[in-house]
């Protein structure tokens, strides 16, 4: 497999000059029920699995996506995952994963996504905290960036998504290459009271 040739860092300044990310809607409802689902994985433009989930998210406020949003980074798989959201009936908040890189997918989800990491307050009592960790990595400037977000954020409940996760609990899964990155992040989630991370 062919992996993008970008990185966090130059992901993540590309990232700052755009708008909010798209995929968004309109703002979540009052209620702060949500829905979490990862690796999606749209191949051949087929979202047929996807759309099953369309009637089973009515009262929620919105979609939380995990990453790995298409196999391959195909730019007609990314506007397939696009064209989905677009017939929800709530806001989708869309994390990417390492399959979205290969081939040089970056240079197809970027102009879509727009913002590869991104924070939003949800009402006066939620913060969510969507994060880049496609290579495995968050990078120096996104690190930065996630330490100001926290230690600015007043909700009562912080939730993060990770496409990676910071420990792996079988033989064929993968999570942060170094240890030392996840035992940072676990002490900066722990001294800023994160009560969640939702991961692929």
């Amino acid at each position: 497999m062919v992996y993008s040739k970008s990185t966090p860092d130059e992901r993540f300044a590309q990232s700052r000059a755009k708008a909010d990310p798209l995929w968004s809607g309109s703002q979540p409802g009052a209620t702060n029920s949500f829905v979490f689902i990862t690796d999606t994985h749209v191949f051949h433009k087929n979202i047929s699995r996807l759309a099953k989930l369309n009637a089973a998210l009515a009262g929620d406020s919105f979609l939380l996506v995990g990453g790995d949003l298409t196999q391959n980074g195909a730019s007609e798989d990314i506007s397939a995952y696009r064209d989905w959201c677009s017939t929800l009936p709530i806001p989708v908040y869309s994390a990417i994963g390492n399959h979205d890189l290969y081939f040089d997918g970056w240079d197809h989800i970027g102009p879509v996504l727009g913002q590869s990491s991104f924070t939003l307050a949800i009402g006066k009592d939620l913060r969510v905290i969507i994060l880049d960790s496609g290579n495995a990595t968050l990078g120096k400037a996104q690190f930065r960036w996630l330490e100001s977000v926290l230690a600015t954020a007043r909700e009562g409940c912080i939730v993060v998504v990770s496409h990676y996760p910071f420990f792996s609990t079988g033989f064929s899964e993968i999570n942060y290459t170094d240890s030392e990155d996840s035992a940072a992040l676990i002490r900066l989630f722990d001294r800023h009271k994160v009560r969640l991370v939702l991961s692929g």
